[in-house]
């Protein structure tokens, strides 16, 4: 138990965590082996206290290490590659693991028909059991990916399996609703167990959560929030320590929640710097920055966001300040002299640390005033395109004027007129204001979606002329030719992985997509919309294409042999332009480093170099698929050594170009991947990766902190002083990009829980004892399926050292995680029948019935809901040892 000169520190963190909507304490405290603590509360109508889970223990005389079990095996740690198809399709029907929409799948049948499979932790954070995908309609599991290889990388084995069974899916013929992540997470954790208290305080906690949202006009959605049930949690443990208390005797005021927050706000920009002290040193951190001005109290923030690339080459970000823009005047001075600031309060390195940005002139023209390095966003160079052309396109023909007029029109009307919008299959879209180059796509997308409901309604309202001059052709055009810029810009703003390196590709891929149509006289304005983008890529985009884009690119192995330049002058003339832009960055890198100016020269093995390879899967949400290409040279080894940069560099660039990518290596989309393989064969050109691959292709990642922003300065909140906006920004995307961080370390950090799940679950323990009693749920004698993890052994009846009598136990922990503190014993009655016949013909997991062949799955079993140990009683009844010394029931009791 926490000692209560905690509690005070406990209370303002759960306050703060509200506010910026993630909960902090990570639910979990590891006091060894035997010092687990089960909360439970005990309901009537006036009390509820908390028990330690030793005085329930020591009621039955149970050993330490049962105690280590019961707790520990919920815990399980499961690694994807070892599970089989069956096991998955039960743990998904019991709700142990949960579908997960793949955020990343733009097929049709991820939209409808198959989900990723997961499970979702205590703290509701999701984890994905890669390789897997399962039908939405009956759970039917099947293999994505294969097991990893030596290398930790997947054979992509895409949908064809998966398809193939939805396409003769009785469920989905049926028309059985599928099941969806979302409505299992809430029923996990909303709808069950609310039997725990009396029907009184059930009665009066939902009174209390409907004032709550009637009385304070919060969403139905903020009931279910994170922070609010951490703070209520402590609550609820609070109560348990003291007693009943006066809410105003404990609770703090906004004044005092205030300063804490700009507290923890100190405390966090504190961790960040020293977080960032090694990419500094290494050269591997770069920036995106950004100016908003919020829609009502009118105040100018700078939002200023880095990305650096760790030792093991994994691409992390965090924003840094959403600084408060006090000058009036945005002048290129004014706005360098608040980066100066941000650059001194960090430690950022001066010259060494690229920065994107839009093309905003006074942004362009800060940058100039140092020698900072500065990349165009180039997403915003992509709406530039695709405005440019749209403009032109208007100039040029009458009829599409008429129609981009009825489209805003259209909007304008259904936006300012009630009883229409609730009635449509899909929300008519607005402009974005922080991210426009979406709507193109999404505007004429969700008018397509709901053309024919909304021509029913403006019939019945008279009101039809409103829609009478919208093409539904051209606007089918429009819809087809724009879902694919949709691609480039997700390629283009991705903040997990790099996106630099798709810079190149994707000026050859939008290019691609303005072909024009064959039929010229009925497709004539979509070939003038498609030939003025064609004009706008080369005037806006191309333009704005350096040398170190071209560098990024060729760094992608998937994309080194620029196969999507037709022009062998142009390819060539590319090529040198990248290897002479190596040897510079090279020469920049190394004579800062001065630990590597004298390290020996690595040759690269044999193993590294792939001597077959089949062609490449493309992925279907992948815009450039069909533009990557492997070698098609074969090496032999090298042994020698070689000195200075330059040779160094043709060395390595020898054997990059003369790779052939294997096959079964998915990088995902990630070069970092591939160099993390490579960095000791190929050191120097690693590094130089580690360093480009920080560099942002777009400034996107500010623009979704400016929509968080939008969300905290609402009219209501129009007075909150830019202190607190920009600590409740900053601690929010902070809480949001750490969220699955915390995770991870939970399960790393917690050595007595971790479980492998393989052919054989080997648990680890620091009591030797609670393995020694570790059954295997997959080599059971005559049990042909995995009934999970269990534990069985005997039971000293007392702590004597003599004590010869034993009692037989088998334990199975819960498969629900609604059921993982409640424990039930089962004791056959007799006295003297065995337990063992209840578990196996009852209500254990598996069942064998008189006149039956083989045991069946027990979809009913009491673990499904709860830790159930199953104890043969009194000494001398079935596997238990011992002579009995009693004689009836009396003297049992």
């Amino acid at each position: 138990m926490r000692a209560s000169d905690d509690n005070v520190d406990e209370h303002e963190e759960s306050v703060v965590s509200v506010c910026y909507n993630h909960p902090i304490d990570l639910h979990f405290t590891d006091n060894g082996c035997n010092r687990n603590l089960l909360t439970r509360y005990m309901a009537d109508d006036y009390n509820y206290q908390e028990l330690d889970i030793e005085q329930c223990w020591n009621r039955y005389r149970l050993p330490d290490y049962l105690n280590e079990i019961l707790f520990i095996s919920n815990r399980i740690m499961i690694n994807p590659d070892n599970l089989k198809s069956v096991q998955i399709e039960a743990k998904l029907k019991l709700r142990q693991f949960v579908l997960i929409k793949n955020a990343r799948g733009n097929c049709e049948e991820w939209t409808k028909d198959v989900s990723l499979v997961g499970r979702v932790d205590d703290t509701g954070v999701e984890e994905i059991l890669e390789g897997w995908a399962a039908c939405n309609h009956c759970c039917s599991t099947y293999r994505t990916h294969s097991k990893k290889d030596k290398y930790g990388q997947r054979k992509n084995y895409g949908l064809s399996s998966i398809r193939a069974h939805v396409a003769e899916c009785t469920n989905k013929s049926q028309n059985v609703p599928h099941v969806t992540s979302s409505s299992q997470k809430s029923k996990a954790k909303f709808t069950y167990n609310k039997n725990k208290i009396s029907n009184k305080y059930q009665t009066k906690l939902k009174e209390a959560e409907l004032m709550f949202i009637v009385a304070g006009s919060h969403s139905f959605n903020s009931l279910e929030n994170n922070g609010i049930l951490e703070l209520l949690q402590l609550g609820i443990e609070i109560g348990s320590h003291y007693g009943m208390l006066d809410v105003h005797d404990i609770f703090y005021g906004r004044k005092t929640i205030r300063e804490y927050l700009l507290l923890k706000f100190d405390a966090y920009l504190k961790s960040i710097r020293q977080v960032l002290d090694e990419p500094i040193k290494s050269h591997c951190l770069a920036a995106t920055s950004d100016l908003w001005t919020d829609d009502f109290a009118k105040r100018t923030y700078l939002d200023f966001t880095v990305f650096w690339v760790t030792e093991e080459y994994e691409l992390k970000h965090s924003m840094l300040r959403c600084k408060y823009f006090e000058e009036d005047s945005k002048t290129a001075v004014n706005i360098w002299y608040e980066l100066k600031y941000i650059f001194d309060s960090f430690n950022l390195s001066y010259g060494d640390t690229p920065i994107t940005t839009d093309a905003g002139s006074n942004m362009v023209a800060a940058f100039k005033i140092t020698d900072e390095a500065r990349y165009p966003c180039m997403a915003h160079r992509c709406n530039t395109v695709l405005e440019t052309a749209w403009d032109e396109t208007i100039k040029r023909h009458k009829d599409f004027e008429i129609f981009c007029n009825c489209v805003k029109d259209l909007r304008k009307y259904i936006q300012q007129t009630g009883g229409i919008k609730d009635k449509l299959p899909k929300s008519i879209k607005c402009n974005s204001g922080t991210r426009p180059w979406r709507s193109y796509f999404s505007v004429h997308d969700s008018i397509n979606d709901s053309f024919e409901k909304l021509t029913e309604i403006l019939r019945e309202r008279n009101e039809q002329h409103r829609i009478f001059y919208i093409n539904t052709v051209l606007l089918v055009d429009i819809v087809n030719l724009m879902a694919q810029f949709t691609l480039i810009f997700d390629h283009l703003e991705f903040s997990k992985c790099p996106t630099i390196q798709n810079v190149v590709p994707s000026y050859y891929k939008m290019a691609s997509y303005c072909t024009l149509e064959k039929n010229s006289q009925q497709k004539q304005i979509i070939n003038t919309l498609k030939s003025e983008i064609l004009n706008a890529l080369d005037d806006k985009y191309w333009s704005s294409i350096t040398t170190l884009h071209w560098i990024a690119t060729y760094l992608d192995p998937t994309f080194k042999s620029l196969s999507f330049v037709n022009d062998k002058k142009d390819l060539e003339k590319r090529q040198n332009e990248i290897k002479k832009g190596l040897n510079v960055l090279a020469g920049d890198l190394i004579s800062d480093d001065d630990d590597d100016s004298d390290r020996p020269i690595l040759t690269i093995p044999l193993s590294a170099v792939s001597l077959a390879s089949s062609p490449k899967k493309k992925h279907k949400t992948d815009p450039f698929a069909d533009l990557r290409q492997q070698g098609a040279t074969n090496l032999s080894s090298t042994r020698k050594t070689l000195q200075g940069i330059k040779v160094e560099l043709d060395r390595e660039l020898y054997f990059y170009n003369n790779m052939i990518i294997n096959s079964n290596l998915e990088y995902e989309n990630n070069p970092l991947l591939f160099w993390k393989q490579q960095r000791n064969d190929l050191p120097l050109l690693a590094k130089l990766a580690r360093s480009i691959y920080a560099i942002q292709a777009s400034s996107g990642e500010s623009e979704r902190h400016f929509s968080t922003a939008g969300q905290i300065v609402t009219e209501q909140r129009s007075l909150l002083d830019s202190d607190c906006v920009e600590a409740l920004v900053v601690l929010k995307e902070a809480r949001a990009d750490f969220l699955a961080v915390r995770a991870k370390w939970v399960h790393e950090n917690i050595a007595v829980a971790a479980l492998k799940l393989d052919a054989a679950i080997i648990p680890t323990f620091q009591n030797p004892k609670a393995q020694e009693l570790y059954v295997n749920g997959t080599t059971i004698p005559y049990v042909t399926f995995d009934v999970g993890p269990s534990w069985a052994g005997l039971l000293p009846i007392s702590n004597s050292t003599n004590e010869t009598r034993q009692l037989f136990f088998w334990y199975f922990p819960s498969q629900s995680v609604d059921g993982t503190s409640d424990l039930v014993i089962w004791m056959n009655g007799g006295p003297g029948c065995s337990s063992l016949e209840g578990l196996l013909q009852e209500n254990g997991p598996f069942l064998w019935q008189w006149g039956t062949a083989q045991p069946m799955p027990n979809p009913y079993a009491w673990n499904t809901l709860a830790n159930v140990l199953w104890v043969e009683q009194p000494v001398g009844t079935g596997f238990s040892q011992g002579k009995p010394s009693i004689h009836d029931e009396n003297e049992l009791a």
